[in-house]
């Protein structure tokens, strides 16, 4: 989940996103159930007072995350992507240690992967709620409005020209997923929330 930790300041994870697709989600509960398992096993008698509650939490937010991949499955039904790139672009854009040149290049690094961000989602938009896509559909307008703003960033010529492409590509990508919510998700979207299989 790079985006989280460059929220969190790990640089090295700045422009990067995590894996969206419905093999990404299927994977992700294999690893957690592997890491659940290996938590369960350690023994808690050595361990310290605060070292129990660590491995306690742990296990709780394990075993939460798995039952939500595995049992909610939330993640075939909210096809609400664009909120997220839009929130992580935001944060790239506003963080003031770096220079202008080093926050361009991360944000252009974030930007070129975008259009392979919504076709991962797409794979994974199993059985649509509504309400959900239509929030979605908002979100998408509100990305474009976000990338057309970020055109008016004033930056060095030989730069501005491969940062206006990838806005371009990118809001091209954002309004194609617009259109494939309004057209094909939205139309066979489930008013009533249905949790699990």
């Amino acid at each position: 989940f790079p985006e989280y930790g460059s929220f969190l300041g790990l640089h090295k994870y700045d422009g990067k996103w995590s894996e969206e697709g419905e093999r990404a989600y299927l994977e992700n509960t294999e690893f957690f159930k592997r890491y659940l398992k290996k938590f369960v096993k350690i023994k808690t008698e050595k361990l310290s007072e605060k070292d129990k509650l660590d491995r306690k939490i742990i296990i709780q937010n394990l075993k939460l995350t798995i039952f939500s991949f595995e049992k909610l499955r939330t993640w075939e039904s909210d096809p609400d992507i664009a909120e997220w790139i839009g929130g992580t672009l935001f944060l790239l854009v506003n963080r003031d240690n770096f220079s202008l040149k080093d926050k361009i290049k991360k944000i252009n690094k974030a930007l070129e992967t975008i259009p392979a961000l919504f076709d991962q989602v797409k794979t994974r938009i199993k059985r649509p709620y509504k309400l959900w896509t239509e929030i979605a559909i908002e979100s998408c307008e509100g990305v474009e409005l976000f990338l057309d703003d970020l055109k008016s960033i004033k930056i060095e010529k030989n730069f501005k020209k491969e940062f206006l492409n990838n806005i371009n590509i990118s809001l091209k990508a954002v309004k194609d997923y617009k259109n494939f919510l309004k057209n094909e998700v939205l139309p066979r979207s489930i008013n009533k929330y249905i949790i699990g299989e």
